[in-house]
C-alpha cells in the first residue's frame, strides 16, 4: 500500500538533465529507466518512475530512450511521518525545476493541484491511516513513539552530515535511533571509545569499546546515570553534551561499569522505517 503523485511535465525533461538534477539534491540513485532515493542518515526511501520518449519509431522501441515525459513518485504507507516530509521537500524542488502539472488521486489528495508541500503531507497521512488500520487487524504495529520525539530524531538527522562536514574528523556527531528495550521503545545513540562528540539527549547511550582481542563490549547507559559523570568530567551539557576531549580511561571503565551490557535478547537499534508515530496509530485505532 503506498501513495502515489504523477507528475507531467509540461515540456518532456532530458533523461540527463533529470539525472544531474537529482544528483545534485544526493542520495539519489539510478535504476534502469526509474530513480530511488535513499537517505542512509534519516532511513527516509521512495521511488520514482519514469515514463520515456525516444526520438524515433526505433527509440521507442524501449531502447535508447532520452526524454522523460512524466514521472509518478511513490512512497509506502506504514512508515513514520518524517518520511513524508523528507519526500515533500524533494518534489518541491524538483517540481521548482521542472515546471509540471500534478495529480494526486488519495481521497485527501490534491486531485488535479496545485501542488503544496502541505497537500502532499494532509494526503499521505490519511492514506497512512487507513493502511495502518487495515493492516494491522493482522499484525498490531508494536513499535511507536510520539510524532515530536520522531520528529526530533529526523532533524538531527538530517542535518548531521552538514554539521560533521563542518565540524570536520575531531569530534564525532552520531545518529539519533529508535531502540528497544524489551517492550519500551526508546532514543539511542552510539558512542565509540569514550572519543570526543556532540552527544544528543536520548534515552540511551550505547558505548562502544574496542577490547584486545577485537572483540568490542556494548554497555547501554541510561541518560539520567551518564549526566552525572559526563558533568564531573568538566564536559558543557546543552540539550545533550559536547564531550571536548576522549574521556579519561578511568572514567570510561566507570561507565562501563554503571551499564547494561548488550543483550540482543532483550535489546536492538531498530529500522527507521519500522516506528511509527503513536498519533497515527492512535487514529487507526480510533
Amino acid at each position: 500500500m503506498s501513495y502515489d503523485l504523477d507528475i507531467e511535465f509540461e515540456s518532456p525533461v532530458e533523461k540527463m538533465d533529470f539525472w544531474n538534477f537529482l544528483q545534485s539534491r544526493k542520495h539519489y540513485f539510478m535504476d534502469g529507466d526509474d530513480f530511488g532515493y535513499q537517505n542512509d542518515t534519516t532511513g527516509v526511501y521512495f521511488t520514482i518512475f519514469t515514463d520515456c520518449d525516444g526520438n524515433d519509431e526505433e527509440d521507442k522501441n524501449n531502447e535508447n530512450k532520452t526524454e522523460i515525459t512524466s514521472v509518478l513518485c511513490n512512497l509506502n504507507y506504514c512508515r513514520p511521518s518524517f518520511f513524508a516530509v523528507e519526500m515533500a521537500r524533494e518534489i518541491t524542488a524538483l517540481l521548482a525545476r521542472f515546471p509540471a502539472r500534478i495529480n494526486d488521486p488519495q481521497m485527501d489528495g490534491m486531485g488535479s493541484g496545485p501542488y503544496t508541500p502541505a497537500g502532499l503531507l494532509k494526503g499521505w497521512n490519511a492514506g497512512n491511516i487507513a493502511a495502518i488500520r487495515i493492516l494491522s487487524r493482522h499484525d498490531p504495529f508494536r513499535y511507536v513513539l510520539p510524532r515530536a520525539t520522531l520528529m526530533r530524531c529526523w532533524e538531527w538527522n538530517d542535518t548531521l552530515d552538514g554539521r560533521q562536514q563542518r565540524l570536520g574528523d575531531a569530534k564525532a556527531i552520531p545518529k539519533m535511533s529508535s531502540f528497544a528495550l524489551e517492550e519500551k521503545i526508546l532514543t539511542a545513540a552510539i558512542w565509540v571509545d569514550g572519543m570526543p562528540i556532540m552527544l544528543p539527549r536520548v534515552d540511551y547511550v550505547l558505548m562502544a569499546r574496542r577490547q584486545d582481542d577485537g572483540e568490542t563490549q556494548i554497555a547501554c547507559l541510561s541518560w539520567a546515570d551518564l549526566v552525572p559523570v559526563l558533568l564531573q568530567a568538566g564536559h558543557a551539557q546543552h540539550d545533550g553534551f559536547d564531550v571536548s576531549h576522549a574521556l579519561a580511561a578511568d572514567t570510561t571503565s566507570a561507565l562501563f561499569a554503571s551499564g547494561q551490557p548488550f543483550d540482543p535478547e532483550r535489546m536492538c537499534l531498530l529500522n527507521a522505517d519500522t516506528v511509527l508515530d503513536e498519533e497515527s496509530v492512535s487514529a487507526a485505532r480510533a
